[in-house]
């Protein structure tokens, strides 16, 4: 019979903290690049306007890039973690919830926010790229 507390307590949840805060450092640096970018120069903010109309794929893109790079950090960071499933919705609750603390804070960002289509985006793309893990 499965202990289901005992697993989630043991689960590497530091490790997955810091990696899902590396991954979200990384995307905003990207994102607050853009909008640098975006006001220094009109054909960069063309360009995203012209992004923008399809809106529901760019961000279901933005966040399956946010979890393929989360689990990528992972791998690089913490290689002595063995990343599994559970290590897997480990790191899925702490890329939302740091995103969700994200969402609190007052930045101008453009495309990494907490919404729907991007958690659902991250969940996708953390095990896309974690798909060689599901089954250890």
């Amino acid at each position: 019979m499965s202990q289901p507390w005992k697993q989630l307590t043991q689960q590497p949840w530091s490790e997955m903290a810091g990696t899902a805060a590396m991954a979200l450092a990384l995307a905003l640096a990207i994102d607050y690049g853009l909008v640098l970018a975006a006001g220094a120069w009109p054909v960069v903010a063309s360009a995203l306007m012209a992004l923008a109309q399809v809106g529901v794929f760019m961000l279901f893109g933005v966040g399956l890039g946010l979890g393929a790079l989360a689990v990528y950090c992972g791998e690089r960071l913490f290689p002595q973690i063995c990343l599994n499933t559970g290590s897997l919705w480990t790191l899925v609750a702490c890329l939302g919830l740091e995103l969700g603390v994200l969402g609190l804070l007052p930045l101008p960002i453009l495309l990494v926010k907490f919404d729907q289509l991007v958690v659902m985006g991250a969940i996708v793309g953390i095990f896309w790229k974690g798909r060689r893990y599901w089954r250890y």
